[in-house]
């Protein structure tokens, strides 16, 4: 059975759909477009996907990913016009591939995720300066505390790179998050790095977009094979 695997946005109104509303909607996208999805046995069938890690409600991506099993090849051209059109405002399809039977999974393709935090207006540069000169010119825990069982993480050891730049509408942060293995989650990486730039602010969903999900092995790799440099889209 070939494999498809499907590269697609998630962005405006559609960014506030929780992921298993995102599921749904592909399921009835999908089942509209007519192609052969291969289906799970039992008293309720449906199709075989498989997804990339979720995204919070609120946060928009850019390059998200899905795998499908069909029950026989089509031509790519032929399945991207079967689909493009059956997704609701806020969610395109981008690119859809044939993997190779020795592909990995999205599980095992991705083991970091790049976000961009656009910051409210009126931060202090120079605190937020100093913040990412911190985080990238030494290696002492950053102790963050979980609100709701009172645990430790060490926000440092989810983020693997950080950068702050000038955007149109004001500064941005960008964030190379690993991904899995106990990580802090990405709220309470936000919110540690407003406690240590010492600037108000919270973890506002909205203002968080992932651009990528990579692969990070001594280069970069997005789950369609392409080679990418640190902050490349």
């Amino acid at each position: 059975m070939p494999e498809y695997r499907i590269e697609y946005s998630k962005k405006n109104s559609a960014r506030w759909l929780s992921h298993l509303e995102l599921i749904r909607t592909f399921i009835r996208a999908l089942r509209r477009s007519g192609l052969p999805l291969v289906f799970s046995q039992g008293f309720n069938p449906h199709p075989k996907l498989s997804y990339g890690p979720s995204l919070g409600v609120g946060v928009a991506g850019m390059r998200e990913y899905l795998d499908m099993d069909l029950v026989t090849g089509l031509p790519l051209a032929e399945c991207l016009s079967a689909i493009a059109q059956q997704f609701p405002p806020g969610i395109e399809i981008r690119c859809l591939l044939e993997l190779p039977p020795s592909a990995p999974g999205l599980g095992k393709m991705v083991n970091c995720a790049w976000y961009r935090l656009a910051l409210p207006a009126g931060q202090n540069v120079d605190a937020w300066q100093q913040t990412v000169d911190r985080l990238v010119g030494d290696d002492l825990p950053i102790y963050y505390q979980r609100p709701k069982d009172g645990k430790l993480f060490d926000a440092r050891s989810a983020l693997a790179a950080c950068r702050l730049a000038a955007a149109e509408d004001g500064l941005i942060l960008d964030l190379l998050v690993e991904l899995g293995g106990g990580a802090v989650s990405l709220r309470g990486l936000v919110e540690t790095l407003f406690s240590l730039a010492a600037t108000a602010g919270c973890f506002e969903p909205a203002r968080v977009t992932r651009m990528a999900l990579l692969r990070h092995n001594g280069g970069f790799v997005n789950p369609i094979g392409e080679r990418k440099q640190l902050w490349e889209a």
